[in-house]
């Protein structure tokens, strides 16, 4: 006799979490399976009902066992649906239905994962209660920012910021002027020209960075 095991996992995403598309949201995720200790067997995109996602099948290098599971996407919550099981019984009757007829009872779309957050994290490195502001500075190296939101990169960057042990204004302003740079827009050479002359030693040194970051003999 053997018991084997079900599971349904949910994981829910930081408030400040997004990505800028489907697309680069599925690719990101889909990585995670790419282990140097796993084989990865199967990678199909699948629906349950209304509820888009992945199914995943994998075997870690000298296992019998084969884990099979079924990624979805509700109202901006992930879900897995798991079963680990010899690999000769992975894709028997019970297992397929066990995948198949999960439904959701009330599906709602996941398109508050695809919209920018970058107003309210950038808002709330600026907070004045410690414990949001240092949320908020961890997940600036996390977050997903395009070229669409430079004008609030931009206006925080000028800001001046308290500092204590986590939140340090110079640390908060290198990586934004970091973010600034990664983007590559030509809005933010012309950003950092404007506002060279008026920044402060801090903002000034991170404009500097920026400035250099664009190399033409104009620039310079």
């Amino acid at each position: 006799l053997r018991g084997n095991t079900y599971s349904v996992l949910l994981e829910n995403f930081s408030k400040y979490y997004w990505e800028n598309s489907d697309s680069a949201f599925w690719k990101d995720l889909l990585q995670q399976f790419d282990q140097e200790d796993d084989t990865l067997l199967l990678k199909k995109e699948i629906l349950n009902g209304g509820a888009a996602g992945y199914e995943i099948v994998t075997q870690k290098r000298g296992s019998l066992n084969v884990k099979r599971a079924r990624i979805l996407l509700n109202a901006g919550k992930l879900y897995s649906i798991v079963t680990v099981q010899l690999a000769s019984e992975i894709n028997n009757a019970n297992n397929n239905k066990y995948f198949d007829s999960f439904r959701f009872t009330n599906e709602q779309s996941s398109a508050v994962l695809f919209k920018s957050k970058a107003a309210a994290l950038l808002d709330d490195i600026g907070s004045e209660d410690s414990g949001t502001s240092n949320k908020a500075v961890k997940y600036l190296s996390l977050a997903q920012f395009s070229k669409e939101d430079l004008p609030l990169i931009h206006a925080a960057l000028l800001k001046n910021y308290s500092a204590d042990d986590e939140k340090d204004n110079d640390v908060i302003k290198s990586q934004l002027g970091r973010v600034i740079k990664d983007l590559k827009d030509t809005s933010s050479l012309a950003f950092a020209r404007d506002h060279f002359i008026g920044a402060d030693d801090t903002t000034r040194n991170i404009l500097l960075n920026v400035l250099t970051s664009f190399p033409s003999a104009e620039n310079y």
